[in-house]
């Protein structure tokens, strides 16, 4: 192939939604205690179905900043030291909307049930999906997931739509000596990308009537991602699984089963443009009247894993429950664009050992992989967790990798941007140590975050890929606290980030999370109810610019963001198994200084309401 295998990374992914479109991740209500709402959430009950939330990061030590009225520019920035693929085309740009087969659960298809999920907000923002699954015959169980997200947007050029559906089956003899399930998944968006605002002076000084009519930079741009993959797991029993107790440790009899799971799929990116925008875009390389750029990913994904759960001899050694197992699997993609179309492979070879003790509980894993072009790559994965007392929990986290880049690093052809590359491998080691303790009302965490890169991949100031040849280190610590002072609550969360060299990662060093709520049950415990607000903030900091034609940030060093307090008010409810909830977001727009931008050129929307129901039915 033209391009080597070596310059394709697992995937790192940077995640981003399409700026200033209303999509929302559908996360479903999970049922609270019966005596009260959920204590632990940093949002409202229908959680991260409201705007962003500064410390909830994905990945290393990424704030989630959002770029619509309640969506998320979602960005991951570098690290994933649990991925199990070796290979990505670094082009996931919509997959916080996208559903996948992680989602279903490990207990199976076979409680029937019926869920719809219905949210309406400002601006024609409109979200529905109903999630239905049942038994069809003894053993065998079916489930369909549909949903259709639209909105016509706040500024100019915002209009977005997406589809997603998973149809899935299971079959599961009474022997429960075979499970197997499979299913196929289609994603699909549009969203306009307007490359942000050409003046953003205008929009700090202008009334608030005019906002709304500021100019974008691209009028008649947008971007497609499509996604479609067909699913197949099984687990295939050799041994019975009837337990028994011994005097010290709980020794099962040996369980002894194989496991496999196969994925193929293909995901496809298109940037269009109706003209060439020449005061955004320095080049135009194939076509000045307009632009179609698209990219092609295809994938096969296999493994098949062989387990030994309680195997007397390591059991008795280790004093513990213990399940030993051993993993083997093969990658295949293919990547095209315009004229280029590469291909290759990788095998990887994977050990490792769950421990299971009353007193604490251990994970430690090893994988050993090798491409196409004979390139090695290693991963070493060490996690635990440890009960100090009855509501005292310790975890810890340990992991070292070395991948390789994603491929748009390597190679990259399109109207506006043209480039190739061979970077070398990416070393990641990430260790991390958290403590958290669940009193009678009050709960109480802190953690310390440590990430060390060499050869980190960024988009300088140009957007253009590149390599640091240098260490790059990151500490991250966050403290959590929610106290109830009877049915009222206040949680405060703050995360303090030290990142070195600076030059290359921007973050905020400060983020606060405070939340004031009063919580109580009304008409016998009939009708649970929250009603409050939320506040956030970050310290300024010289934020990352995004470039639509991409679908990547990239780094800029003229505008600070932040140091804006944003303030929501919500009311939630809860009657039997029906969630609503009513907010209002950003509800101070208007009473401070105009400075509300996530990131330069996209400011947030101003005052929007949202209304949600949640309704889950059971057979």
């Amino acid at each position: 192939m033209t391009i080597t295998a070596s310059m394709i990374q697992l995937r790192t992914g940077i995640f981003l939604s399409s700026f200033f479109f209303l999509f929302q991740i559908t996360f479903c209500f999970s049922s609270p205690p019966p005596d009260s709402l959920p204590s632990g959430t940093k949002d409202t009950i229908l959680f991260e179905k409201q705007i962003h939330h500064y410390l909830k990061g994905h990945g290393a030590f990424y704030y989630l900043p959002f770029g619509g009225m309640n969506g998320s520019v979602f960005r991951n920035g570098y690290f994933n030291e649990v991925a199990d693929v070796i290979f990505s085309p670094g082009i996931s740009s919509r997959s916080i909307y996208e559903i996948n087969w992680k989602q279903l659960s490990d207990d199976g298809l076979r409680i029937h049930y019926s869920q719809i999920n219905y949210y309406l907000g400002s601006k024609k923002e409109q979200d529905f999906q109903i999630d239905h699954q049942q038994p069809v015959l003894k053993s065998l169980s079916a489930g369909l997931l549909f949903r259709t997200m639209n909105t016509s947007g706040y500024y100019a050029n915002q209009a977005a739509s997406q589809r997603n559906f998973r149809i899935y089956a299971e079959y599961h003899p009474p022997a429960a000596k075979f499970r197997l399930i499979t299913g196929y998944l289609s994603n699909r968006t549009e969203a306009g990308e307007n490359g942000g605002l050409k003046n953003e002076s205008f929009f700090e000084s202008a009334s608030s009537g005019d906002v709304k009519f500021a100019e974008v930079n691209l009028t008649g741009a947008k971007s497609r991602h499509n996604n479609k993959g067909l699913f197949l797991q099984q687990k295939i029993f050799l041994r019975g699984t009837e337990s028994i107790k011994s005097d010290s440790v709980i020794a099962e009899k040996p369980k002894l089963f194989l496991t496999h799971s196969s994925q193929a799929g293909i995901r496809k990116f298109r940037f269009i443009a109706d003209k060439f925008y020449n005061e955004y875009f320095e080049n135009a390389y194939y076509d000045t009247s307009a632009t179609s750029d698209s990219l092609e990913w295809r994938y096969w994904n296999n493994e098949i894993g062989l387990f030994a759960e309680d195997l007397p001899w390591l059991n008795s050694a280790l004093r513990a429950n213990t399940t030993l197992y051993l993993k083997e699997s093969n990658e295949l993609f293919g990547y095209r664009q315009f004229d280029f179309d590469s291909s290759g492979w990788s095998h990887s070879i994977s050990p490792g050992l769950m421990i299971r003790h009353e007193k604490f509980s251990a994970d430690a894993n090893y994988k050993i992989s090798i491409t196409d072009d004979s390139d090695v790559f290693h991963r070493i994965v060490l996690s635990g967790k440890k009960p100090v007392s009855e509501k005292v929990f310790l975890d810890f986290h340990l992991s070292y990798r070395t991948s390789l880049p994603p491929l748009i690093y390597s190679y990259y052809n399109s109207n506006h941007f043209i480039w190739r590359n061979n970077f070398g491998k990416v070393k990641q080691l990430h260790a991390s140590a958290k403590g958290e303790s669940a009193l009678k009302n009050q709960h109480i965490a802190a953690a310390l975050k440590i990430y060390s890169m060499e050869g980190y991949l960024y988009f300088n100031e140009f957007a253009l890929p590149q390599q640091n040849n240098g260490r790059i280190n990151i500490a991250e610590t966050e403290l959590h606290h929610l106290i109830r002072f009877g049915k009222f609550g206040l949680e405060n969360s703050m995360a303090f980030r030290f990142a070195a060299p600076d030059r290359i990662i921007r973050l905020p060093k400060i983020a606060w999370y405070g939340s004031v709520f009063y919580a109580n049950d009304f008409f016998n415990r009939n009708l649970r109810s929250k009603f409050g607000f939320d506040l956030r903030w970050a310290d300024k900091y010289k934020a990352d610019e995004f470039m639509p034609a991409i679908g990547q940030f990239y780094l800029q060093n003229e505008n600070k963001i932040g140091a804006y307090l944003y303030a929501d008010i919500f009311a939630d409810f809860k009657i039997k198994s029906a969630s609503f909830f009513f907010k209002i977001e950003h509800a101070n727009a208007g009473l401070m200084k105009r400075n509300y931008f996530l990131i330069p050129a996209y400011p947030m929307p101003g005052r929007t309401i949202k209304l949600g129901i949640v309704w889950r039915f059971f057979d």
